[in-house]
């Protein structure tokens, strides 16, 4: 039985506490999880999550920097994981399983044939197709629900695999469709299924939170994920070239791909509008274009911090940081100012 996750209302799940197993940042077991809105936060969560990839060093060999694993725990503790697998599947058949077979009388009867799972991503949720094979039909009631072997597999029916699309400036295929056993990028992201039933294994709707329950995401994808809106950002608000604002704006347009908008009726008979997404990347990365488009959205001059301000001219994201500024231009206005009031204190203590 599911408890599917409301995407069509524009929400996600976290759980309360995450850890790495196999190099993949899991719920940690028992833990409680929790669906909410994400445009409804106060907080833009792509605002820390972006402080968290501040710096190059991050891409290499992420899972063996336990600062940053940290700060990736923490953050996934406060908002989730990203839905990097999500973002990227179009669809997914699924292994092949007998089930029982239904009669015109609905008379329930110990026959079994071949039913398969093929799941489609559209706008704001998950499209089931369930297809059923017969012949061949068995009688053994030990048979149901297992899966179905080759041998056995019905010519018409379709090899387990999911259909993905690369994150954008990842690899050279960016953005093509292409074809996978389940046992590759799909199943990397169940790291405590046995590699050998990831294959078969009977994987429940992405959008409820059995799925979330043992869905996990490699550290190294996770951090590419948060690296490209981060460069995407800085690409807009730092352009290091004429070229570089255009070049940003089209990494956001893909990564808010899988955003798109719905209405909603509110209990007084009128209608919302609300953004519904298939993954909190893409609902992230429209943030930060509507945050842009609005010019709400700043860098501190001292820490390099992204925050969100409605002022236009505004260079600190705390006072704390207007200060260390101060400090740091009068050092460098006045050189040798505090070795020369060092020297008179000293001076005075002596006497």
């Amino acid at each position: 039985m599911t408890d599917p996750i409301s995407i069509a209302s524009g929400q996600w799940l976290r759980h309360g506490r995450y850890e790495v197993r196999d190099g993949c940042v899991v719920p940690v077991k028992g833990s409680k999880s929790r669906v909410y809105d994400p445009w409804a936060l106060r907080e833009r969560p792509y605002e820390s999550l972006a402080a968290i990839v501040s710096s190059r060093e991050c891409l290499t060999l992420p899972a063996q920097q336990p600062k940053l694993v940290r700060e990736i725990l923490d953050w996934c503790g406060h908002f989730g994981l990203l839905g990097t697998l999500l973002h990227r599947v179009v669809g997914v058949t699924q292994a092949a399983r007998w089930k029982r077979l239904e009669f015109a009388d609905k008379v329930e009867r110990d026959h079994f044939c071949p039913e398969q799972t093929t799941r489609l991503y559209i706008p704001g949720g998950w499209l089931t197709r369930v297809s059923q094979f017969s012949p061949p039909v068995i009688k053994d009631r030990s048979k149901l629900d297992a899966p179905v072997s080759l041998k056995e597999l019905p010519q018409d029916a379709q090899q387990p695999e999911a259909v993905l699309v690369d994150l954008p400036g990842v690899t050279t295929a960016g953005g093509l469709l292409k074809r996978e056993a389940l046992d590759k990028t799909w199943g990397s992201h169940f790291p405590d299924l046995p590699f050998w039933e990831r294959v078969t294994h009977d994987y429940p709707v992405p959008s409820s939170r059995e799925f979330f329950a043992i869905y996990g995401e490699p550290v190294h994808e996770f951090v590419d994920a948060a690296w490209l809106l981060r460069n995407a950002v800085d690409a807009i608000s730092r352009p290091v070239d004429a070229g570089a604002p255009a070049r940003g704006i089209n990494l956001l347009r893909q990564l808010a791909a899988r955003t798109s908008a719905t209405l909603e009726q509110q209990r007084d008979g009128s209608l919302r509008q609300r953004w519904v997404s298939g993954s909190l990347l893409s609902s992230l990365a429209l943030m930060a274009m509507e945050d842009l488009a609005a010019d709400r959205l700043h860098r501190c001059a001292t820490c390099e911090r992204m925050f969100l301000s409605a002022l236009r001219q505004i260079e600190y994201c705390s006072p704390t940081c207007r200060h260390t500024m101060q400090k740091r231009r009068f050092r460098a206005k006045y050189p040798t100012y505090e070795r020369t009031a060092r020297k008179r204190r000293s001076a005075q203590e002596e006497h």
